[in-house]
């Protein structure tokens, strides 16, 4: 079987820059007093907030072109289509995008890692939300994936997250645990842990997926 997996020509690399979330702390409103005066020549700002140049980081990033990834996924299984990603081929882009890792998989089952960054943290001190849940409906879908046949996909339909505890760059390697708990020929259900090195978990969920068969079978 011949694979479409080349990367695109010129790869989408985007540097991006944030303000580090735990050294900047001086902020001004777009059309507030501090930013009608103008910034001093040692910050920056980005999107409204003034930040002192120190605490600007900068991250670059490349991911696969989607439709060649889409169409490099066609032909495969479930768990073929894993095992191209374990491999570090046919990343999916929000996985490059967010740092997440196929660590293991199995049928029904898969494990996802990710080590949070300043770049994941919301405006409160603390890894956003968000990160979690993507997670976890990645784990969830990926754990369903595992048990499909070529051709055959799937579509989140309902996800369910509990948040248990507060992730930080402190928390250190995360691990989200998925596994199919009902596999039907329409729907599938699943769940997911969010464990860190301790195996506490930090956040769960359950997902409720339609299974996308163009054939019927």
């Amino acid at each position: 079987m011949q694979l479409n997996t080349q990367r695109p020509s010129t790869p989408s690399l985007h540097p991006v820059a944030y303000a580090d979330p735990l050294k900047s702390q001086r902020h001004a409103r777009p059309g507030s007093a501090a930013n009608r005066i103008g910034v001093a020549p040692s910050a920056q700002v980005l999107e409204g907030l003034v930040v002192a140049e120190e605490h600007v980081r900068t991250r670059s990033h490349e991911w696969l072109e989607p439709v060649e990834l889409a169409e490099s996924a066609k032909p495969l299984s479930g768990q073929e289509y894993l095992n191209e990603w374990a491999n570090g081929e046919l990343a999916p882009p929000m996985a490059s995008t967010l740092g997440f890792q196929l660590e293991d998989f199995g049928e029904g089952r898969v494990e996802i890692r990710c080590v949070p960054d300043g770049f994941h943290y919301n405006p409160y001190g603390m890894v956003h939300g968000g990160l979690a849940a993507t997670l976890l409906d990645s784990a969830t879908g990926c754990a369903v994936q595992s048990r499909l046949a070529a051709g055959v996909g799937y579509a989140t339909l309902n996800l369910a997250v509990n948040y248990l505890r507060p992730i930080t760059t402190e928390t250190g390697l995360l691990r989200c645990v998925g596994k199919v708990v009902s596999m039907g020929r329409t729907v599938a259900v699943s769940e997911a842990d969010v464990f860190d090195e301790s195996v506490r978990v930090l956040a769960q969920a359950t997902a409720t997926c339609l299974i996308i068969n163009p054939e019927g079978r």
